[in-house]
């Protein structure tokens, strides 16, 4: 008589809209490879119908092979249930109790949870040819770049009527801006509630403050051990260094082959020049049509004046409540003063060991002379070639002529006709006083008389924006 056992399992009729829900399990008899799922399914035969359906594994080879050779495969049902869901409760039950997503005798992919599947140390990835797995995080390929993350190397982008597409970062088209990131022109803004939303650059809202960007007020910072958090700017622990900026130390570069790094602004391949900066012979312009690139720095087009420099003829300013706006040097609420520069009452400054930071101009500190202005003792200066540097003003070759001043030769005048221009020192009409020069000259303000430099120093911005603006702005008065 034979000892064999029979287990007989009945089929539970459905209370739901299928007709059976079952768990099962599928069984590749030459490796012992298993998978276990659930299902619902309307037909009479719930085994027909698994042999039929052949498992929701990804593993494509898997389903592929089941119809090749499906004597290979044994197929059986491990209960029935009342409901899909409670199939599903079963099956997640049994994807912990063998942990499947890890466990090597199993097939699938990721562990079902009672909410959804559980993917948690998986990650989808391809391979140099393109081809997409799916693999444990500590998958010796992926740790070694055999594979790649399957995002690595390509960006979302939109074109013209707005549909978006997934491409390389090289592709031709990107390159060319004909193709543009899915979140160019847009940002993320909140209202006075908190609420957030995004919005088109311009939008009205943002330009009148009624909307602020997302982190507005706020800061990335980190503390002596690394750890990041936001908080907001008037935090005491950043206002006191006790926290600092996330990225104060770090700076992104390449070395000679592109390949891009974050490092400390001590390393010394970044200070011997080994890497440099990511930016690096590089700028950011805007076409006459407003689009942004970024481009070499002796590229024709920017050479030419074709491209401009991206922020020319903008300036960051602040309302009276400290709100942070970008507007043209023109607005007439910078002109009029509603609007001022950002750095307005402000000074960068450096304490005793170098540590660098911005505060009020009437910060004790600063008036005591704890803290020095950062250009205390530095001078902007131009080779022969025209390359401009900040240096001591004791630098050797700023004592010796080799450096000059970045101004030197040139002078800042006015006409007759009230315009202004820079010219050289050596300039006929500059010679002959049909031009002045603008230091000779005041800005009456609000009734009150400023000089070029005194003036820059209230609003915060440089001497030289206060020369350019005084031929636009028709609220200032010129009088010698």
């Amino acid at each position: 008589m034979s000892n064999t056992i029979y287990s007989i399992i009945l089929p539970v009729i459905s209370t739901d809209k299928n007709k059976y829900n079952y768990v099962y399990q599928i069984t590749e008899l030459s490796s012992g490879l298993r998978y276990i799922g659930s299902r619902g399914t309307n037909l009479e035969d719930a085994y027909k119908d698994l042999k039929k359906y052949q498992s929701t594994s990804g593993n494509r080879c898997f389903k592929i092979n089941q119809k090749l050779n499906r004597l290979n495969y044994h197929y059986e049902i491990l209960s029935y249930h009342s409901t899909r869901r409670e199939a599903t409760i079963e099956e997640a039950r049994l994807h912990a109790l063998y942990d499947v997503k890890r466990n090597k005798k199993y097939i699938n992919d990721a562990n079902q949870t009672a909410n959804g599947f559980d993917v948690s140390g998986k990650t989808l990835v391809k391979d140099k040819d393109g081809n997409i797995h799916f693999v444990n995080c500590d998958d010796s390929r992926y740790t070694s770049d055999a594979f790649v993350g399957i995002s690595k190397g390509c960006i979302t982008v939109k074109d013209k009527d707005g549909n978006s597409y997934r491409v390389e970062l090289n592709d031709e088209r990107y390159l060319s801006g004909e193709l543009v990131h899915i979140t160019k022109g847009k940002t993320v803004v909140k209202d006075k509630n908190g609420n957030t939303f995004q919005v088109d650059c311009d939008d009205s809202r943002i330009l009148s403050g009624e909307l602020v960007g997302m982190h507005s007020g706020k800061i990335a910072v980190k503390d002596k051990d690394g750890n990041n958090y936001l908080v907001d700017k008037d935090d005491s622990r950043y206002i006191s260094k006790e926290l600092v900026g996330v990225n104060t130390g770090m700076i992104v570069v390449k070395d000679k082959e592109g390949n891009a790094y974050r490092i400390s602004t001590d390393d010394e391949r970044y200070l011997s020049r080994e890497l440099v900066s990511m930016s690096s012979g590089k700028i950011h312009v805007k076409d006459k049509d407003g689009n942004s690139y970024q481009v070499d720095i002796d590229d024709p087009r920017y050479l030419s004046g074709e491209l401009t420099v991206f922020t020319l003829g903008m300036i960051v300013v602040k309302d009276k409540e400290g709100n942070i706006f970008q507007v043209k040097k023109d607005d007439p609420r910078f002109l009029s003063r509603e609007l001022v520069g950002i750095a307005a009452g402000k000074v960068t400054v450096e304490d005793q060991n170098g540590n660098k930071f911005r505060v009020a101009i009437d910060d004790p500190r600063y008036l005591s002379g704890e803290l020095t202005q950062i250009t205390k003792n530095k001078v902007n200066v131009k080779d022969k070639n025209g390359n401009t540097f900040q240096v001591d003003r004791n630098d050797p070759r700023f004592l010796s002529g080799e450096l000059v001043g970045v101004n030197k030769g040139y002078v800042v005048v006015k006409n007759r006709d009230g315009e202004i221009m820079r010219v050289k020192n050596d300039d006929p009409r500059y010679l002959s006083r049909e031009l002045v020069g603008t230091e000779k000259l005041f800005i009456i303000v609000d009734d009150k008389k400023y000089t070029t430099e005194e003036l820059a120093k209230e609003l915060g911005v440089s001497k030289r924006t206060i020369e350019r603006r005084m031929r636009k702005n028709p609220n200032w008065k010129i009088v010698k």
